[in-house]
């Protein structure tokens, strides 16, 4: 069994597909265990070098702080955001 998080409605985001069918996910192990990250939409697969990330700026979305952890500005204005999936996940604790 795999958790399944939406990461529209997680960063409270409007969905961009009407279904799920369309939709692209990726699986990743956390300090938690394995989950899944449903996205609506998924482009290519870029290599930026660590260095040409900067720190996000202060306009970002109020609920991506927590999330984004950096950013790089894309040739055309594209602004790709790195976010740190441990913090997309809440904290569930077990008594």
């Amino acid at each position: 069994i795999v958790t399944v998080i939406d990461l529209a409605k997680r960063l409270q985001l409007q969905s961009t597909t009407v279904d799920a069918e369309n939709s692209m996910s990726v699986v990743t192990r956390l300090t938690g265990g394995v989950v899944c990250l449903r996205a609506d939409h998924i482009g290519e697969v870029v290599q930026i070098h660590s260095d040409d990330f900067k720190e996000p700026p202060g306009t970002i979305a109020e609920q991506l702080r927590t999330v984004v952890t950096a950013v790089h500005a894309e040739p055309g204005g594209h602004l790709l955001q790195l976010l740190d999936p441990e913090t997309l996940i809440p904290r569930v604790s077990v008594e």
